[in-house]
């Protein structure tokens, strides 16, 4: 499957990606060549690890680019340098941060530093990072120099022998003899990125958001082999597909959240797939799809994919629970339906009265917060009753 997405209308704006070294330059570069909607001329490609970096940036910055896209540290120097142009930072998402931990060297201890990127995640992250056996972990930002060296200080004083982070950490982190295992993003998160800006750059040039994207929004290109379901939607695409396979014809296949019915197919096969790729083993619970159906599913099977990916990754039991979907969940889900779990992982009501009735019991906030899925659902739930 390869993704495109309309491009600016106006072609005469320009931006620049700065990439932070050959590799991610050479995948940028192909992005921008197999996409049909990216004009090659309208995107400046430049490689920051590279003598004359600095050169190419004021350069571009000459011939009026209306954005930098571009890593940690390079966006935050980009924007004190150019305040003038937008930049736009590329970030890492939870997916290439739990990557990171898998492809991990094995026997070594490891520890991670998490960009603010993942702050709103990060209580939710902790159970993933305590089962993936990640010994060290702190949230950091970027910019700040200091307190990321004394970070890595404490990480090695800890014992710890390999160290995932930021392109920020790369050197105090050789510096401290650790193996710096580098946390960047991956596509998806350079086209989230590029899609964002294109909002952005049309609502404050052209001020006619419409016309920034096609009719159907983002096309996806899919080999007919590729579309899983059975539902009546998808057997009506598929039927089309034959038809008019060989023409320029678009045919649109409608979102998950309107063929529900696909979401239970879709799953396992992307769990057969994902599981040979990591080699691993799983099954879902029968009382997985209740959940799964019940979503809206925003990023449509992208974010699907996504989410089984995380499950793979970080469940070691062979059965997939609810318990274990709503760890890697979005917060505004986890939020609503954790608190609809028994012991078992059945979904069932729970409500502010239980909060009273654990603290009555004698059982710490850490403890409550556990039960629930975090502080900041315990909180939550609170912040409704008060306010009821």
């Amino acid at each position: 499957m390869t993704i495109d997405f309309t491009w600016m209308g106006d072609r005469n704006l320009k931006v620049s990606v700065i990439t932070p070294d050959g590799a991610v330059y050479d995948m940028v570069q192909q992005m921008t060549r197999v996409s049909r909607r990216i004009e090659p001329s309208q995107v400046i490609l430049i490689n920051g690890a590279r003598k004359g970096a600095k050169l190419q940036i004021a350069e571009a910055v000459r011939s009026e680019v209306v954005a930098f896209f571009a890593w940690e540290p390079m966006a935050t120097k980009l924007a004190a340098s150019y305040p003038q142009v937008q930049v736009y930072v590329i970030q890492p998402s939870v997916l290439d941060l739990l990557r990171c931990i898998y492809f991990a060297p094995k026997g070594g201890k490891l520890g991670a530093i998490l960009p603010f990127a993942l702050r709103d995640y990060y209580d939710d992250l902790e159970d993933a990072l305590q089962v993936m056996d990640v010994s060290f972990y702190r949230l950091a930002p970027a910019y700040d120099k200091r307190e990321l060296r004394d970070l890595i200080r404490r990480a090695a004083s800890q014992g710890v022998t390999d160290l995932i982070g930021t392109d920020a950490i790369s050197a105090m982190t050789v510096a401290r003899h650790m193996n710096w295992i580098p946390l960047r993003p991956g596509r998806g998160g350079i086209t989230r990125a590029f899609f964002k800006a294109l909002w952005n750059i049309h609502h404050r040039y052209q001020g006619n958001i419409r016309a920034a994207f096609p009719q159907n929004g983002m096309l996806a290109h899919y080999h007919l082999q590729d579309i899983i379901g059975s539902s009546q939607a998808i057997t009506e695409v598929k039927e089309l597909a034959k038809v008019y396979g060989a023409t320029d014809s678009t045919i649109e296949i409608p979102p998950l959240r309107k063929r529900k019915g696909d979401i239970q197919e879709i799953s396992q096969a992307l769990l057969r797939m994902l599981d040979i790729c990591y080699h691993k083993s799983h099954t879902f619970d029968a009382n997985v799809w209740e959940l799964l159906k019940n979503q809206p599913w925003p990023g449509n099977v992208r974010q699907l994919a996504h989410i089984i990916e995380r499950l793979v990754l970080v469940v070691k039991n062979q059965t997939i629970q609810v318990k274990d979907v709503l760890r890697v969940m979005p917060r505004d889900v986890v939020a609503e339906e954790r608190g609809k779990l028994d012991e078992e992982g059945h979904l069932r009501g729970r409500t502010y009265e239980m909060i009273e009735k654990m603290s009555r019991e004698g059982k710490s906030g850490a403890q409550i917060a556990k039960a629930l899925g975090s502080r900041s659902t315990v909180y939550r739930i609170k912040r409704r009753h008060e306010n009821q």
